[in-house]
């Protein structure tokens, strides 16, 4: 433990009248010199001129291995507003990250929304056509007696909705690429 320098004086007749004289350094670190001025009636004797005795007294406020020194006002306000700097810049950062996080996430709610929505109205749509089909069309004008017969006609040919049935398609895509190559072979 580091010991302070205590500085005792006799010099009153109040032994119970102690003044605390010291400066204390900037954040509590270091030593701490401390005078006390201490009245004494043991000697008895009135007449004597105030003694000076040094005594070495543990400092409870000393930290065990080195001291650091303290730094000036300036330094630790630039510190202090470096610091402050970066957590602001790392709050901005978290801000903007969750408002993107939020951004793609609201687009990606809109679009299975606007999915939910489209796929709604397409099983509406169905219902409705579903209906007429079943209607009787013998009261119905010619014109509107041909649409709705075509559409039961498409339906049963096609009943996933498709105009082109799945053989049809591929017979298609093949004939495309068969175009294609031969397009090539006559480059060349």
């Amino acid at each position: 433990m580091k010991t302070a320098p205590i500085t005792i004086t006799k010099a009153t007749r109040n032994p119970f009248s102690i003044t605390v004289v010291g400066k204390f350094v900037k954040g509590g670190l270091g030593h701490t010199p401390v005078f006390e001025t201490a009245s004494s009636a043991i000697d008895g004797d009135e007449d004597v001129s105030p003694t000076i005795q040094e005594i070495r007294v543990e400092n409870p406020s000393s930290v065990e291995g080195s001291i650091p020194r303290s730094m000036g006002r300036n330094k630790a306000q630039r510190l202090k507003e470096k610091g402050k700097a970066r957590d602001d810049y790392a709050a901005q950062q978290e801000v903007a990250a969750s408002l993107r996080l939020m951004a793609e996430q609201n687009a990606f709610a809109a679009e299975k929304r606007n999915l939910r929505h489209e796929e709604r109205a397409k099983q509406i749509q169905e219902e409705m056509d579903d209906r007429n089909m079943q209607r009787n069309t013998l009261d119905y004008t010619p014109m509107s007696k041909a649409y709705f017969d075509r559409k039961k006609k498409k339906r049963k040919l096609w009943p996933n909705g498709s105009c082109f049935h799945p053989t049809i398609i591929l017979q298609w895509q093949m004939m495309k690429m068969m175009m294609i190559i031969d397009f090539k072979f006559k480059l060349l």
